[in-house]
């Protein structure tokens, strides 16, 4: 059973409790076709891990991933012993085209070994998934974002962005709050993509009742910075 899917995305290296990845993403161009991972066993025993590629988009907020037949990993799968490190190359069977960036997962599994005679337990897998970019051949990348707040009857509060841009987006953290008022009504801290030409909506909790047509104000932080957008929560249709 495979478990613990740890998305990777912000430190310079993520521990999965007996094999860690390094760089946690990587960006691949025509300049650059193939990114060198380095795998290292931070455990005793050996383990055996397979790689795969899946393509990743975004539909209604979730993250959807498929089979990808345009890159190549090498190798596809290895076993690495305790405390040894092995190199993963992953590169472009094809030159990039277009002029989005595409977005991929390079996903790193541990093969379970077979259970030992009378074992009963629950065997754990471990997983890690990596994000992967493919520029297009062109000087222009960059994200843009358009941000809506909707509110249910329920008074649950979505918030959405749209992306315009050819490029992905990194949001770091949502603060929403109240037009006049410094304390939040609502956060969320964790850490989210926003693919080119597609859209992800967070799901948030509001400490105090919000109504379509209030006012607020929307603190968004991606790695680019940190913006104020003021704008009016509408109601869910």
């Amino acid at each position: 059973m495979l478990g613990l899917a740890l998305l990777l995305a912000g430190p310079a290296s993520v521990d999965a409790g007996s094999f860690q990845v390094t760089p946690v993403n990587a960006i691949l161009s025509d300049a650059h076709a193939v990114e060198a991972f380095t795998v290292r066993n931070t455990g005793a025993e050996a383990t055996i891990v397979q790689v795969e590629l899946v393509r990743w988009s975004q539909d209604h907020g979730k993250d959807v991933l498929e089979p990808a037949g345009e890159l190549l990993a090498t190798p596809p799968l290895f076993r690495i012993g305790g405390g040894e490190a092995q190199v993963v190359r992953v590169g472009l069977r094809h030159a990039a085209a277009g002029s989005t960036e595409l977005a991929y997962r390079v996903i790193l599994s541990e093969v379970p070994p077979p259970p030992p005679p009378g074992f009963r337990g629950l065997a754990v897998a471990l997983r890690l998934s990596v994000p992967l970019f493919i520029q297009p051949p062109t000087d222009m990348m960059a994200p843009a974002l358009d941000w809506g707040v909707t509110v249910d009857a329920g008074g649950g509060v979505s918030v959405t962005a749209a992306n315009r841009g050819n490029a992905h987006a990194k949001v770091i953290g949502l603060a929403l709050r109240g037009h006049d008022g410094a304390a939040p009504l609502a956060e969320d801290k964790s850490l989210h993509y926003v693919l080119a030409g597609q859209a992800a909506t967070w799901a948030m909790a509001a400490s105090q009742a919000v109504h379509a047509g209030d006012a607020l104000v929307l603190d968004v932080r991606t790695e680019m910075g940190e913006k104020h957008i003021e704008l009016a929560a509408r109601g869910d249709r």
